[in-house]
């Protein structure tokens, strides 16, 4: 979605498409990684999908914090409240990482 690649997305979007092509994913708990002491996400609105595939992980790990990128497009404001809600459901406290206005930390007291 632009020049630099940095807005490339694997979720629907209204923004103009440059181009497209096919990528292989796979989840975080497919990899079978223990002892993960931080998580550093920044996927173009696919946060709480790859959050959904590291269930395990998390647990595993004593549910590490997690660093991510979450945007107010339009197109992502639904998907900013749900990965809330979810990383809440875990017992996960959310932080903004300022100055920036689309940076997170969430961590477990």
């Amino acid at each position: 979605m632009s020049d630099d690649g940095g807005g490339s997305t694997l979720e629907p979007t209204t923004e103009p498409i440059k181009s497209r092509e096919t990528v292989k994913t796979s989840t975080i708990d497919s990899y079978h990684i223990n002892n993960v002491a931080l998580i550093k996400l920044d996927i173009e609105g696919s946060e709480l999908k790859a959050l959904k595939g590291t269930e395990y992980t998390l647990k595993r790990s004593e549910y590490p914090p997690i660093i991510f990128e979450s945007n107010d497009h339009e197109w992502q404001t639904d998907s900013q409240s749900d990965l809330f809600e979810y990383l809440q459901g875990f017992g996960y406290k959310i932080g903004q990482i300022k100055p920036f206005n689309n940076m997170y930390i969430a961590m477990r007291p």
